[in-house]
């Protein structure tokens, strides 16, 4: 009698050595720390030494790649799509193509919209004025001019604190005796 308990394929599981998962871990790791350090201190060791603003866009889009190339490390080695079947890597690369075609169109249209008409309608009145902030590199302190939050101080405003509160004279009425 024939056993029919489990099918009979030519698939066998593909063990990696404990060294390949601990060069990928480590590999992820310092990706992870380089994603932190891009989002936080790179803009503004740039700006430190060459004195070129980075803005928080091309920083994201550095992000991004780093977190691109870490999903692929995962994808490849431990869920072992780099030992597969050619046809598994063509479908979740096809999958991933799609997914940034998405993106894109909708990338392109959101990039010809007028900011004023469109994202303003619904915004919050505390996120329009966050939105309206022009950047500034995170280690220059505020000067003569500018307000700890990088925002411009009109001459105006200036004379108005410069100037010492002026104090109030009491006028002393006699009292009747």
């Amino acid at each position: 009698m024939s056993d029919h308990h489990g099918p009979e394929s030519d698939h066998h599981p593909h063990v990696l050595p404990m060294t390949m998962y601990i060069a990928v871990g480590t590999a992820l790791f310092v990706l992870t720390a380089l994603t932190v350090w891009t989002a936080k201190f790179m803009p503004e060791m740039i700006f430190h030494f060459t004195k070129m603003q980075i803005t928080p866009t091309i920083a994201i889009i550095i992000a991004l790649i780093i977190a691109f190339t870490k999903a692929a490390l995962v994808c490849g080695f431990f869920m072992h799509l780099h030992y597969d079947k050619p046809l598994n890597r063509a479908t979740f690369l096809s999958g991933i193509f799609f997914l940034s075609l998405f993106f894109l169109f909708t990338l392109a249209d959101t990039l010809t919209r007028d900011d004023k008409v469109h994202l303003r309608e619904g915004m919050p009145e505390s996120f329009q004025t966050l939105t309206e902030i022009p950047h500034k590199p995170y280690m220059v302190k505020a000067t003569a001019g500018y307000t700890p939050l990088g925002y411009k101080i009109d001459k105006a405003e200036q004379v108005i604190k410069a100037e010492p509160p002026k104090e109030e004279k009491s006028v002393e009425t006699p009292v009747a005796e």
